[in-house]
């Protein structure tokens, strides 16, 4: 009777979790975290022009995930043999129990680069959300200092229209002022020369009364002669302002004086306006670029971060291979010790066959069990 071949009448069993410190399944075991794990940034595609030799464990596990016994021979002693070899050539000097203990170290040294890489993923991913926010944050004070820009570009326009409009009515009302006074010397000379030298006599007391420590006797003595000044001056103007025609005149020259005064002041309120503008447009680019280097610093964090995380995946990467390595031979072992226990059992039984029949030819006496035991046999 030809006995099986290696790995046949095998019993499935259940794969036990590599992440939950469990033993190893009888096949090949997925890798922990292996369906969430991310990718790193940059997987090498391209193998080496040179392939590198294989270490002791990759030769020893690809032996175990093959089956060595192309054809089993009819010799059960050859064929235990040959898989006891098998099986110290997978033990090698460690010892399956040795293996075992080595592939739950370097288990807990992959995990170990698993949770590492997942806290770097977790500072990668708070440093981007941080790197966007703060990116969100500029785009939106660029904006906003965009429109005061604009805003304040619209309000210089307004100024220059404004201020070219005050210097018209300022030289309209200079010139109806120049007319008015020329009147006023050609009409009234006795009376409009002295003006002028009245006015700048009433503006000198006022500086000296404002400026000069005087006692108050002579205070009062200059209240006295400004006020006489300005009685003398209301005199003379309306002595010259009685002409209809000087009098037109002088009033439309306050008429555009007072023109140009209130056209100036709203030049100044579009400056101003225009100012504030422009002051809040700095503020806001400042403050852009603060948050800016802020963005930037945060980037460069992300970076680290993410160059961390990539070197932690691949040494859990190499570590779980290797992982998978150990788990092809200790598997192997187990299969082949299976096989070992089976063949040695069919071989036993083969002998105890052997035995019944002779005893059968002979004309002995066998057994009620004998006699089952043979007709399953023949089966």
């Amino acid at each position: 009777m030809k006995v099986g071949r290696l790995g046949e009448d095998a019993e499935p069993t259940q794969p036990v979790s590599q992440s939950s410190g469990g033993k190893p399944p009888e096949g090949p075991a997925p890798t922990p975290g292996a369906e969430s794990t991310p990718p790193p940034s940059e997987v090498p595609l391209e193998s080496t022009a040179t392939a590198e030799p294989l270490t002791d464990i990759q030769r020893r596990a690809a032996m175990a995930d093959t089956d060595l016994t192309q054809a089993p021979p009819d010799d059960h002693q050859q064929y235990l043999a040959k898989i006891s070899e098998e099986i110290k050539g997978l033990e090698g000097e460690e010892g399956l129990g040795e293996l075992e203990r080595a592939r739950d170290q370097i288990n807990n040294e992959a995990e170990d680069h698993r949770t590492t890489r997942d806290q770097f993923n977790m500072r990668t991913k708070q440093f981007a959300e941080k790197r966007d926010r703060l990116n969100s944050e500029v785009a939106k004070r660029v904006s906003e200092a965009a429109e005061h820009r604009e805003k304040r570009n619209e309000l210089n326009e307004a100024v220059k229209a404004a201020k070219l409009l005050r210097d018209q009515l300022n030289l309209k009302a200079n010139e109806l002022a120049e007319v008015a006074a020329r009147l006023k010397r050609e009409r009234h000379r006795d009376v409009a020369v002295p003006v002028p030298r009245l006015r700048e006599e009433k503006r000198a007391l006022e500086f000296k009364l404002q400026t000069v420590p005087m006692t108050m006797a002579k205070e009062k003595e200059i209240v006295a002669q400004l006020k006489k000044l300005e009685r003398e001056i209301r005199q003379a103007e309306s002595t010259m302002e009685s002409d209809r025609e000087v009098h037109d005149a002088v009033t439309a020259a306050r008429k555009s004086k007072q023109e140009a005064e209130d056209q100036h002041k709203k030049l100044s309120e579009l400056a101003r306006a225009a100012q504030t503008e422009h002051d809040t447009m700095m503020k806001l680019y400042e403050e852009a670029d603060a948050i800016r280097k802020e963005a930037d610093d945060a980037q460069q964090e992300f970076l680290a971060s993410k160059r961390e995380a990539d070197k932690e995946h691949f040494a859990h990467i190499e570590l779980i291979k290797k992982v998978k390595d150990y788990d092809k031979i200790i598997s192997g072992i187990r299969r082949r010790r299976r096989e070992m226990r089976r063949a040695e059992t069919e071989r036993r039984q083969e002998k105890k066959t052997d035995t019944m029949m002779e005893k059968f030819k002979k004309g002995e006496k066998l057994s009620t069990e004998d006699l089952l035991a043979l007709q399953l046999q023949r089966e």
